[in-house]
């Protein structure tokens, strides 16, 4: 695991456990009868966000024992990448939401290598994050912000949210003079597990249509993967669609696995990290 990362995503979550002080400080605005809280809505609220994840993958892939190094950029995913669907969604009443984002990634080529051998390869990746948000803290805007939408709009927001991430990957590669006499060497296998994870998300509005947003966990716990974490930071621009509320989006998102599993000959181990840029639109029905 990459030590820097895992400090990284603790300091960020941190940050953001530290902002709860100053917005309960802060929560005098909730005495104001004329500024409604978001989270005292008791219509159920739907929003769909489809977006572009370009991330490259840095460290080592065990595959039936054989390790191989994997050294991509977010500028060599664009190459390599062959399909990818990504989405997250969310319902929230009130307080209380739920989430499920599915993640599901083809990509193929031959920057990998395994004790100087090149590798050729086939990876199938999904991921699917699900669990329960809670609005832990919110500060309403005030009549400092000439807004319209003075009543359905938080100046800041602190959720809590905890659940699973499931992951599946199926590897196909070929590694070329591996094998007895310098033949080729061809490995397949696939895993699957589910790991508990629990983080943070929080989003701040700057004025003129623009928030920022940044949420961050982490997982694993040793239940399947020894240890995960993921963090995500988007600047969003607000605009209308008709009747709909929509957001646009660009940011940063960085994910890591360390996991392992089986004896010598079958052994299945990821320590890798996925980072790169994205974009994307949440959609509010």
């Amino acid at each position: 695991m990459r030590f820097k990362g895992f400090i990284g995503s603790l300091v960020i979550i941190f940050i953001f456990v530290g902002f709860i002080p100053f917005a309960l400080s802060q929560n005098k605005n909730s005495e104001n009868e004329d500024i409604e809280f978001v989270s005292d809505s008791k219509k159920w609220e739907f929003s769909a966000s489809p977006y572009g994840w370009i991330a490259g993958i840095d460290g080592d892939m065990t595959v039936q024992g054989t390790e191989v190094e994997i050294d991509m950029s977010f500028g060599d995913i664009l190459d390599v990448i062959d399909f990818g669907v990504m989405s997250q969604f969310e319902l929230r009443r009130g307080k209380i939401g739920f989430y499920f984002d599915p993640l599901y990634l083809k990509v193929s080529g031959d920057e990998g290598s395994s004790g100087g051998a090149q590798v050729d390869y086939e990876i199938k990746t999904s991921f699917l994050d699900f669990g329960v948000l809670y609005r832990l803290v919110e500060i309403p805007l005030d009549d400092s912000f000439d807004s319209t939408e003075r009543a359905r709009r938080s100046l800041f927001a602190l959720d809590l949210y905890g659940g699973g991430r499931y992951f599946y990957m199926k590897t196909e590669m070929d590694i070329k003079g591996a094998g007895p006499l310098g033949a080729d060497k061809s490995l397949e296998q696939t895993e699957d597990f589910v790991d508990p994870i629990v983080g943070t998300k929080m989003a701040y509005y700057l004025g003129k249509k623009f928030t920022i947003a940044f949420k961050g966990d982490i997982g694993g716990f040793d239940v399947n993967s020894d240890f995960m974490w993921n963090v995500q930071g988007i600047l969003g621009y607000d605009f209308k669609l008709g009747k709909k509320k929509g957001t646009f989006g660009i940011g940063y998102r960085a994910l890591d696995l360390d996991f392992a599993e089986g004896d010598v000959f079958s052994r299945f181990a990821l320590d890798i990290t996925m980072s790169g840029p994205l974009l994307g639109v949440r959609i509010v029905f």
